[in-house]
């Protein structure tokens, strides 16, 4: 727990830079290894207590295709092959780590993957099926503290298909999933929706109505907000806030599970065009600081501790003008 009470993670999902990605596997490192990758971050206000797994194991097709693979969605001999020699043993990786002290208090968030969302055809069941096997079959070896769900697109001009039928096929697979999850006696197991420019939950409005249309009704369900992403959708600073005192106001809080910080993957800094030191911007993290994780979305371990210090400072200034709220 860091001294400010934000709870870090950080999306290790490369051991090296994908874009130096070399012939061969290994390139992201197993389980442990990502674990360690995390523990070295070292920062003034505490440690990283997360860090998000890729669900599909591959970051973009050019992996998949240097190494001959698919990406693999199925669970089959092929795949598990495909995934000990990026991961290394899974199950012998998790046993290690629920077993040594070092790491009892390190967890794993689920991702979808932006690089691969063509897959994320929610329409299609034998697709929706697929992807719920290889999550349960890793779910209960893992049991990660939650599962984070790219919304994918509508797919209009390829299916006719409309927003209303999206959220619903959406719905379907989130339901289909929290039953599968149960039914491992993974209850606690959150399911998190994530905003996301260009798919078809990118303005708060679209969120709100998948949350009251169907969200409402699924059980410890909630939203990742990227400040990124709103700021892309948006255009503005002042669009980040808007984007987010709709979703206070008519989704709740309480309803978001993680916020996502960076600045297009990189760290971020006090001359962004998110004014990240806007105190009308900033009372939202304060208020969600005791339920929301606070992912910092980079790739490189030096943009983990300048972005969590930059984070830091500007939240401890803003605690120091508003004492009487903090």
């Amino acid at each position: 727990m860091s001294e400010s009470g934000f709870r870090y993670g950080w999306s290790n999902l490369n051991s090296k830079p994908y874009w130096k990605f070399q012939e061969g596997f290994g390139t992201r490192g197993n389980f442990k290894q990502r674990i360690e990758d995390a523990l070295k971050v070292k920062c003034e206000y505490g440690k990283i207590s997360y860090a998000h797994l890729p669900l599909d194991f591959l970051k973009n097709k050019e992996e998949g295709l240097k190494n001959k693979k698919r990406i693999p969605w199925q669970w089959d001999g092929e795949n598990d092959k495909t995934v000990k020699k990026l991961f290394g043993n899974v199950r012998n990786n998790s046993k290690e780590l629920k077993e040594n002290e070092k790491y009892k208090d390190f967890g794993f968030v689920f991702h979808h993957e932006p690089g691969t969302s063509g897959t994320l055809e929610y329409y299609d069941e034998t697709r929706r099926d697929e992807q719920i096997k290889l999550l349960t079959n890793l779910a209960a070896i893992i049991r990660p503290i939650s599962i984070e769900i790219h919304p994918g697109r509508v797919y209009k001009q390829r299916t006719g298909r409309t927003q209303n039928d999206a959220y619903k096929d959406l719905s379907t697979f989130i339901n289909d999933l929290r039953k599968a999850l149960d039914d491992l006696g993974l209850e606690k197991t959150k399911i998190t929706l994530e905003n996301r420019t260009k798919f078809m939950i990118q303005k708060s409005e679209q969120l709100i109505e998948f949350y009251k249309d169907y969200g409402k009704r699924i059980k410890n369900f909630g939203f990742a907000l990227d400040i990124s992403q709103i700021y892309t959708t948006t255009g503005s600073s002042e669009g980040v806030k808007n984007f987010i005192h709709d979703i206070f106001n008519d989704v709740g809080s309480d309803k978001i599970h993680e916020w996502h910080i960076h600045k297009a993957h990189g760290a971020i800094s006090e001359n962004d065009p998110v004014r990240w030191s806007d105190p009308d911007l900033m009372k939202y993290f304060h208020e969600t600081k005791e339920t929301a994780k606070v992912l910092i979305e980079v790739w490189a371990s030096w943009e983990v501790q300048s972005t969590i210090k930059t984070f830091e400072k500007i939240y401890q200034e803003y605690k120091q003008k508003h004492k009487k709220i903090c």
